[in-house]
């Protein structure tokens, strides 16, 4: 038998972040989810069977992002793809890395509960 590997922080982070966002069926949607975390950070999300066109921004580097993949972005460059199974990878630099990242979903998450509650 396998080993489970655990669900990966930074997807957890970024779900509550749809959901303090409100965001719905993304299936239903056409493409993937992105989101601009902060002024560094971006995500995107893609939940479809097969690969789709992210970053699409003027100053983002875009990208086909894999099914049941997360996308992310720093200062408009690709920073990671994280595997929902644990798999994947983030740069590792002073400020872009995994704990920064999770740190400005977080805070985002915080930013849109809090311009829900008013």
């Amino acid at each position: 038998m396998s080993e489970l590997r655990p669900f990966p922080q930074i997807w957890a982070e970024a779900l509550e972040l749809a959901r303090a966002l409100d965001v719905r069926d993304i299936v239903h949607r056409p493409g993937c989810w992105e989101h601009q975390v902060d002024g560094h950070w971006a995500i995107a999300v893609n939940p479809h069977r097969e690969p789709c066109p992210a970053g699409a921004e003027p100053a983002r580097m875009q990208v086909d992002v894999p099914p049941g993949v997360l996308a992310v972005w720093f200062n408009g460059w690709l920073a990671g793809l994280v595997w929902l199974d644990g798999g994947g990878e983030i740069a590792v630099g002073e400020a872009a890395n995994e704990d920064t990242l999770i740190a400005a979903l977080q805070a985002a998450t915080e930013r849109a509960q809090a311009e829900a509650r008013a």
